[in-house]
């Protein structure tokens, strides 16, 4: 029987595999699982990652008999998290909590078993059987297979191992199981998303899970990353009935302001889903209630379309205005907006009332009355904000004309110029521009509003700003420039229009990426040729070693890759760890790209810091067109890992007899 293919545990995949095949999953208590301190010490220090002091307190309950102590410290030992990884130690916690019908420490058992003889294996079999009879849905799911959970899995340091880890991240994320998360390394998976682009943040945030928001929060993801709809885990935690997560990540410094791909905040989701404690919580924390979307609506406007009364009633209380968006209730004759009645004005002074509903008569006749024109609502807007916001064209050249102030701030920090760009309203940014002169050039210059019009993907704003003198070289927080927002968008006519602006193409964000970097991870292979005619640095790699070309035929984008080695690109270069882009591309399964690196003459036989070559990584992964290129290529089969195995055995290991036989067995 071959060896061991890691130097971990091999029965942390079979775990890891189950929990993520098995999303439904639900856990089942073991008879004997009284509560216990140590038991409750160890997961307090499982959360905050003290794995060593974990150890020592599961150890003392499962001395005494606890069962879920048992299953943990099984986990642990097999591990090698808080103590020694022993095998032998493993198996007998995991027995002594599947002898008190315990399900999930059974099918762990199974798991550990499997890995081993013939008697080993048979015996595994039953503990299966048990967790199955005892009702465990990953247990029942593993039946259905056919097979036992050791001989289709592996676990290993690669990206296999990285999707492998992540599926039962996120299982244990949308379960709150913050012990199985723990277990996961969940600080090591902080760039990999779900279908929807979504990182374990995002998901755990979406199904309310809190207790794994705030681990992952201290396990350093940031709070205001983006899904493919550019949607933020704060607003996915917007729609919940409980405001638990959304005063967590509040507390953590989520921007309640940042917009998705339709310009909509968390306070629209929120309206969307008629959460009125959700609204109050985001309006605690200052968010703005008067941002509108790319169709002109406000989140009143949102409640107030769809029917959602409590958040409707809500967004009144806390001063919120409805657009004109809202077709659904136009101003009568008499310039009346039956939306805007009753305690909406509370608190508002005459002039801001003329304001938003753009009576640029009564707005002359008040200022000319002594109003203040720089006066501000209940909630902390100026007239100049209300005017955008009611998208009072006339107003506004009113009281800027009276001398109305554009470097005012909401509570948020939020100017009226970038109120005015953030609502996608070109006509409001052109009268602000015409009507202020200078000073409203200036302030559109100065201020990162580039990056929020090229986050809505909004040419024309682009372009508005650009031509005022806008950085086309300002960055966010993570060093993210213009340039690399939008290649990552895959926008072409913003990218074209930020190089004859100057953008910087070698420029660097954060992690060492460049804006090729982007396209390569992002598959835009439009965008590939103009980047290397601006001069980007066609080898770059970030701080994990990954160049342009190794993300390409990682994500198996041949086109990318095809222009990249006709570029010139290195395709001998490595990876923090050790992998080139041919291991790569072999690794994820990616037949067209590996043979266009085949074809460039790619190195078959580099080994990466685990001794894996390109060969052993594609039979571990069961991609049998990717071995016969490999084998036809002249790649050796007879090399072996650090674990000792060769890639026959590796696929022998996992069940992959056709494999096995390609490679001579």
């Amino acid at each position: 029987m071959a060896r061991p293919e890691t130097r971990r545990s091999r029965f942390a995949s079979a775990l890891l595999w189950l929990a993520a095949t098995a999303a439904a999953a639900s856990s089942v208590a073991a008879p004997n699982n009284p509560a216990t301190p140590e038991l409750e010490s160890a997961r307090l220090a499982l959360r905050t990652k003290q794995f060593a002091a974990a150890a020592l307190q599961l150890d003392a309950a499962a001395r005494r008999g606890n069962a879920d102590a048992q299953y943990l410290l099984g986990l642990a030992q097999a591990n090698g998290i808080g103590v020694a990884e022993d095998r032998a130690a493993a198996q007998a916690s995991l027995r002594a909590a599947a002898g008190q019908k315990h399900p999930a420490a059974a099918l762990a058992l199974a798991g550990l078993l499997a890995a081993g003889n013939a008697d080993a294996r048979r015996e595994a079999a039953q503990w299966l059987d048990r967790s199955a009879a005892l009702g465990y849905t990953p247990a029942i799911a593993a039946k259905r297979t056919g097979v036992l959970p050791m001989s289709s899995v592996h676990l290993a340091a690669n990206a296999a191992d990285t999707t492998l880890r992540f599926e039962f991240a996120a299982w244990a994320a949308r379960r709150n199981d913050v012990e199985s998360l723990a277990l996961a390394r969940p600080s090591e998976l902080s760039r990999s998303t779900d279908a929807f682009g979504r990182n374990l943040l995002a998901i755990a945030a979406a199904a309310g899970s809190a207790a794994a928001v705030e681990q992952l929060l201290s396990a350093g993801y940031p709070v205001d990353a983006t899904d493919q709809f550019a949607a933020t885990p704060l607003m996915l935690a917007a729609p919940l009935e409980a405001t638990s997560v959304t005063k967590i990540l509040l507390r953590a410094g989520a921007k309640s302001d940042l917009l998705d791909r339709s310009g909509r905040t968390a306070v629209f989701y929120a309206s969307r889903a008629d959460r009125a404690a959700q609204i109050n919580a985001l309006a605690a924390a200052h968010a703005d209630l008067n941002i509108v979307d790319s169709q002109g609506w406000a989140a009143l406007d949102e409640a107030l379309q769809r029917d959602k009364n409590q958040a409707a009633a809500a967004l009144r209380q806390l001063g919120a205005i409805a657009k004109l968006g809202l077709t659904v209730a136009p101003r009568s004759a008499a310039g009346i907006d039956p939306t805007r009645v009753g305690q909406l004005y509370q608190g508002w002074s005459p002039l801001l009332v003329a304001v938003s509903r753009d009576n640029a008569a009564e707005v002359q006749r008040l200022l000319a009355s002594g109003a203040a024109v720089n006066g501000n609502t209940p909630q902390g807007d100026s007239a100049l904000h209300v005017a955008v916001d009611s998208h009072a064209l006339n107003a506004i050249r009113a009281l800027l004309a009276a001398g109305g102030n554009l470097q005012l701030k909401d509570r948020s920090g939020v100017s009226v110029m970038a109120r005015a760009v953030r609502s996608g309203d070109l006509e409001i940014v052109n009268a602000l521009l015409s009507a202020g002169g200078a000073a409203a050039k200036i302030a559109a210059a100065q201020e990162r509003l580039l990056l929020v019009a090229v986050g809505r993907n909004d040419l024309r704003m682009t372009n508005i700003l650009l031509e005022l003198g806008s950085d086309a070289n300002v960055v966010d927080a993570t060093q993210q420039s213009a340039l690399m927002i939008a290649t990552r968008a895959g926008a072409a006519d913003l990218v074209a229009g930020l190089l004859a602006h100057h953008a910087n193409a070698a420029a660097l964000d954060g992690r060492g990426r460049s804006a090729l970097w982007h396209a390569a991870t992002a598959a835009q292979s439009a965008l590939v040729d103009a980047l290397l005619r601006a001069r980007a640095p066609l080898d770059a790699a970030d701080h994990d070693g990954v160049t342009p070309l190794i993300a390409a035929a990682s994500n198996g984008s041949s086109a990318v890759v095809e222009k990249l080695l006709a570029a010139g690109a290195a395709e001998k270069l490595r990876t923090r760890r050790g992998d080139t882009a041919l291991l790569s591309a072999a690794a994820l399964g990616r037949t067209a790209a590996l043979q266009l690196l085949l074809h460039r003459g790619g190195s078959l036989d580099v080994q990466n810091e685990f001794g894996d070559t390109a060969l052993m990584a594609a039979a571990r992964g069961g991609y049998r067109e990717v071995c016969d290129a490999l084998i036809k290529a002249g790649a050796n089969g007879r090399l072996r890992n650090h674990d000792h195995a060769t890639a026959r055995e590796i696929a022998d290991s996992r069940g992959y007899a056709a494999i096995a036989s390609l490679l001579g067995g």
